[in-house]
Parts: structure tokens; C-alpha cells; sequence
């Protein structure tokens, strides 16, 4: 391949080029493979507490740290180069996931470091951009045929400039060695001790159920979910007896906690249901939380063909199932047996320079406290593969009785876990940020620090967080999922969740899934 020229007589793009063959006069290499420090790990796809074959045929792009810590390589190597020489990026021959990579890696640095807008990298990298990454945890173990990628490297770059727009990224990270150096630091720290990540620094946070932290032995993890004067029993890192704790949600009943149709109808201005008597317009309010038992056998997904834009799919009635049905079902229907923890695959942690003793790593609550986290929003149920091994999940009034607010919204983790619209509402109303779906501003209350948790924090935390995202700051789902990708690799876990995230242009199109959606629901409500 002919070296692409990016910053005349200084940088070139030269990917999966043969290293046998003589460089030109003056050219020197920088190849993030040969870099083994712990900002760069090579160049390689990781995600924190999981092993590599754990990961599937996912190969990127690479995580927030190594994308901050190649730019200022990069801007280093340009600056101790001398006038006749001219700096070559490259990759190795035959490692298109490495040249994928490295692409995203250059065009952060473009925008970034050098402030070229997303149009100019596209153009300029052309055959790179629309390069597609597989869907995190792909290939793992689902069957029949594969599906096709979605995320692209230009989506990437996207969610770079949708990251830096919103001020979900500290552009002095790049500017700074220092500042750099200790942001990467914390950034790494929260992953690798409380498996978590900013996606809106200040605003939302995404993390796994915190007892698969509590049950991880890595040394570098948290170990205790409350203040060691408050703990309960079973909070601790303890051998798992077989015998449930009683943390956590039944796998009997699931808990008051979704707004009732007569709420979604009122907070989405639907004037009249089809089908109802009812010619009253109803006028739209912002209400506060209603409670309700959720149906015995509500499903993941409220009508089978819930709308989505561009789409003008019909109500087929209520689909109703056992949520504890089939739990050892296909996993061509299930979505949970993508991340289920590697533990015990810590021991070249232990080596690192930086591995936190257990007894530097704080409490969960404590910690949610110290990030200043008021609300917590819990996506799974108890008895999801990965929590029953360990009595189930925590029990909501311990983190209550510390100030913060725990909302339960249990998603079956089957067919793709997607949310439905009744799930979204509800989160939005918790979080604060409906006014935004409604075209106001939020107030500070609003803007409170958010905690979204699913089991492995993922997938349906993560589509959740995109939700919100996307109402908030009116971006692209397309967009962010590439930025999420970036800021906590591993999430967004289905093909299902990619699609339906990329179908979003923006605000409006939420808007329109949401209030579609809603219509069907409470159609349904009443046959």
C-alpha cells in the first residue's frame, strides 16, 4: 500500500505495511504494538475483568486511556523528530483489527490534538472510515449465521467530537502530560476496582451489579459494599454456600417501580387512547414517580412490534411470558452469557506498578458518595447467571439508608435486551431529564449524578445511559455508540441494542419512538 501523506513533510499513514522492506531516507516508525507500557498494552483490545477468550470476535476500538495516551505519543514523537525526517504510522501485515484501531487512533489525534473537523478525517482517510467493528462479546457463543457489523470507524470519530461538543471529554487531557496522566490514572482505577465508567463525567456513571465486584478476589477490586461499621452479612467477599442471602429482588415477584399507561399517556400529551370512549384531552404534565406492581409475566418488551423510526409496525397485542421461564433457554434468546466475569484472571495485575492494595479501594457506598452519586438505577433482576451463584443482588434499603435514591427496573436479558418504551419513561422521570424529551431545560436538581447498573454494566445499562444521553444533549445514537464504545469497551452487547441505538438522530427521533411506543402500550392496556 502507497503511504498516505496526513501532515505534509511531517506525518504518514502507512497501515499493514511489509517491515521487511527498506524504509525511505529519514523515515522512522511508530507502531502501537511495540509499545508495552500500561497506557498503550500494545495496541490490544482488553476489556477490565475479563480474560481475552472471553471476548469473542470483539478486536475494538481501544479504550479511553490508550486513545488519550497515543495522541500524546504521537504529538511527542512529531515534536523530538528532527526537520528531515518524516514519522510513518503503521501496523502490522495481515491485522486489519490493528489497522482499524490505529485508524480511530489517528483521527482522535487529527481532531483532537490538531483540531481537523469530522468531515476532513473522513475525507482524508476515506478507506479507513467506513472499516466496521464486530459487536462487543460477538461470536461468543450465539448460533446461526453472523450478523452484520455495525459499528464503524468513522462512528468512532463521531463519538469523539460528540464527546468533546458536550464536554463528556476534557479536551485538556490532550494538552497536558500531567493532567493526562493522573485522569487516565482515575480512569483505570474506577474500571478496575468497581468495574465502572463516567460516560457524562459528573452526570452519568454505568458500573456492573456491585456483588459481582464484591465476589471478584482480585486484590485490586472492592470488597465490601458498605462502611465497615455498617456491613451486613454476605456484603463481603464470602465462599458462596449455595443458600440464597435474601439480597436483592425475588425471583417470585418483581418490585412497584414502572409508571402505569395513565402515566406514559400523560407525560407523552397522547390526548386519546384508539379504542378508548374517552374524548377528554389530556393535558401533559410532568408528574412525579408513580408506583405500580408490575404485571405478573411482563416481559422484556411490552408489544412484540414496538416502533421504532422510520418504521410503521403495529401493535400485535400484549406478549406476556414468565420472566423465569426458559432460564436455561437457548442462548440464541439469551443475552446474559456475554458477561459473565473471568475472576481469578488477575495475576499480571499484581505485577503492575499501579495495583492498588485491597485495603486503598473504598466501600461501594463510599465510593458512590465520594463520586458524588445521588441516584442509582438498577436494570437486572437477582437471579440472572453470574448474581444467583452469590445470593443474588443487594438489597436497595441498604443504599438507601446512606442517601441514595434506588430505582428497580428489572429488563429480562433475553432477545436482544432492549428496554421498552414504558422502562425508558420511567428512567427518564427518575434521572431528571424528561423536561429535556419535552424541549426544556433542565433544572440543577435534574442534573443530579446518576448510577445505571445492569449485571456486567453492558448492555442494558449502557442502551439506558444512551437514552438518557440522547434526550439530554439531542446526539445521535449513532454517535454514541461510538463513544461508549470508547469509554467502557465491552458495551452495547447485542446487535438488537446496535441497531435500535443507531436508528436515533437525535432528540426528536427518541421523541417520536417514546410517544409511538406508548400509543401501542396503552392500546394494549385496554383491549
Amino acid at each position: 500500500m502507497t503511504a498516505l501523506e496526513i501532515l505534509p513533510g511531517q506525518l504518514r499513514w502507512a497501515p499493514e505495511r511489509d517491515m521487511n522492506e527498506p524504509g525511505e531516507r529519514g523515515e522512522i516508525f511508530l507502531n502501537i504494538a511495540d509499545h508495552e507500557d500500561e497506557d498503550m498494552r500494545q495496541g490490544k483490545y482488553s476489556v477490565p475483568h475479563y480474560g481475552p477468550e472471553a471476548l469473542g470476535d470483539a478486536t475494538g476500538p481501544l479504550a479511553l486511556d490508550q486513545t488519550v495516551r497515543f495522541c500524546q505519543l504521537l504529538e511527542s514523537r512529531l515534536a523530538l523528530k528532527e526537520d528531515h525526517q518524516l514519522l510513518t504510522i503503521v501496523t502490522y501485515a495481515g491485522d486489519p483489527a490493528a489497522r482499524a484501531n490505529a485508524a480511530v487512533l489517528l483521527g482522535a489525534f487529527l481532531m483532537l490534538c490538531r483540531d481537523w473537523s469530522l468531515q476532513s478525517i473522513v475525507i482524508a482517510l476515506r478507506r479507513e472510515a467506513e472499516t466496521s467493528f464486530p459487536c462487543s462479546w460477538s461470536g461468543k457463543a450465539h448460533t446461526g449465521p453472523p450478523k452484520p457489523d455495525v459499528l464503524r470507524v468513522r462512528d468512532c470519530w463521531a463519538g469523539l467530537h460528540i464527546a468533546r461538543e458536550c464536554s463528556f471529554l476534557d479536551i485538556e487531557w490532550f494538552k497536558d502530560s500531567v493532567k493526562a496522566e493522573m485522569q487516565c490514572g482515575a480512569y483505570r482505577r474506577t474500571a478496575r476496582a468497581y468495574d465502572a465508567s463516567w460516560l457524562v463525567p459528573g452526570r452519568i456513571l454505568v458500573t456492573a451489579d456491585p456483588v459481582t465486584v464484591l465476589q471478584d478476589p482480585n486484590p485490586e477490586t472492592c470488597s465490601e459494599l458498605l462502611p465497615t461499621a455498617e456491613k451486613l452479612p454476605g456484603a463481603n467477599k464470602v465462599p458462596f454456600t449455595g443458600e440464597t442471602q435474601g439480597r436483592g429482588m425475588s425471583t417470585d415477584t418483581l418490585p412497584p417501580v414502572f409508571l402505569p399507561p395513565e402515566a406514559l399517556q400523560s407525560i407523552m400529551g397522547i390526548k386519546s387512547l384508539p379504542g378508548s370512549n374517552d374524548s377528554e384531552e389530556t393535558e401533559t404534565v410532568y408528574p412525579c414517580l408513580q408506583m405500580e406492581r408490575r404485571p405478573s409475566g411482563w416481559s422484556g418488551s411490552t408489544c412484540p412490534n414496538e416502533f421504532v423510526p422510520g418504521d410503521d409496525s403495529k401493535p400485535q397485542g400484549m406478549k406476556q411470558s414468565d420472566p423465569r421461564e426458559g432460564k436455561e433457554d437457548s442462548i440464541s434468546t439469551a443475552s446474559d452469557h456475554t458477561v459473565d466475569k473471568t475472576y481469578g484472571y488477575f495475576q499480571e495485575a499484581l505485577q503492575r506498578p499501579s495495583a492498588c492494595l485491597a485495603e486503598e479501594v473504598a466501600d461501594w457506598v463510599s465510593w458512590c458518595k465520594d463520586e458524588g452519586i445521588k441516584k442509582v438505577v438498577r436494570a437486572n433482576l437477582s437471579w440472572e447467571k453470574g448474581i444467583e451463584e452469590h445470593g443474588g443482588s443487594y438489597d436497595p434499603e441498604d443504599l438507601k439508608r446512606f442517601g441514595l435514591d434506588v430505582l428497580e427496573v428489572p429488563i429480562i436479558d433475553r432477545n436482544g435486551g432492549i428496554p421498552d418504551a414504558r422502562t425508558i419513561l420511567t428512567v427518564m422521570e427518575f434521572c431528571g431529564a424528561l423536561a429535556a424529551v419535552q424541549g426544556l431545560n433542565l433544572n440543577d436538581r435534574a442534573k443530579d449524578a446518576v448510577l445505571i447498573h445492569c449485571k456486567g454494566g453492558f448492555g442494558r445499562s449502557v442502551f439506558l445511559a444512551c437514552c438518557l444521553m440522547i434526550a439530554e444533549y439531542d446526539v445521535s445514537g449513532r454517535a454514541l455508540l461510538g463513544w461508549v464504545r470508547i469509554a467502557r469497551p465491552g458495551a452495547i452487547v447485542t446487535p438488537q441494542q446496535e441497531l435500535l441505538l443507531c436508528r436515533f438522530g437525535g432528540r426528536e427521533d427518541m421523541k417520536e419512538y417514546l410517544e409511538k411506543n406508548v400509543k401501542m402500550m396503552c392500546t394494549c392496556s385496554v383491549q
